[in-house]
């Protein structure tokens, strides 16, 4: 009968480990997405919101939400052109209290702008790239500063967002 108990509890123990690690590996897979003529990957917990072109027809963008919420948002964008990239650019450097921080993410040159939009309140926090002769933006749009939300990412969760969108995107 002891022998019997132990197998059984063998048995519990080892699907409990199969378990544990099977969920804890889908939680890290990344998803792939597609924007203009690119794809690239995103961790599990950004959902496709939206994808389009942008209504100038200057890019094509898509929109991811953090886990399905209403607070968090990773719009991905891809230019037409290279002047298209620089207008946009130059545009955003003329946010009011806009800061720039150059920074290399997966090995590529990187412009970030923060910046914070009073009018309707929200965190953004723009980064601005060329790979493979293709131009890109990729932001964070943050509403969670505004709302009581308790289901955010830390900061880790964020840059490791942006370092796995960036060095795969092509």
């Amino acid at each position: 009968m002891k022998k019997l108990w132990i197998g059984v509890l063998g048995v519990i123990l080892i699907l409990g480990l199969i378990s544990f690690f099977t969920l804890d590996s889908s939680e890290g897979s990344n998803s792939t997405f597609k924007v203009g003529n690119s794809t690239f990957k995103a961790p599990g917990i950004w959902e496709e919101e939206a994808n389009q072109e942008s209504v100038s027809g200057d890019s094509n963008v898509i929109s991811l939400s953090y886990d399905g919420s209403n607070e968090l948002y990773l719009y991905v964008k891809e230019f037409k052109t290279q002047e298209d990239f620089n207008s946009d650019y130059n545009l955003m450097t003329q946010v009011e209290g806009c800061k720039l921080n150059n920074m290399t993410i997966a090995g590529i040159n990187v412009k970030n702008l923060e910046y914070t939009f009073e009018s309707y309140p929200r965190d953004v926090s723009d980064h601005y790239f060329q790979k493979n002769n293709k131009f890109y933006n990729v932001a964070i749009v943050d509403y969670r500063a505004y709302s009581s939300g308790d289901d955010k990412p830390d900061q880790k969760t964020l840059d490791d967002t942006l370092n796995t969108v960036i060095s795969t995107i092509n």
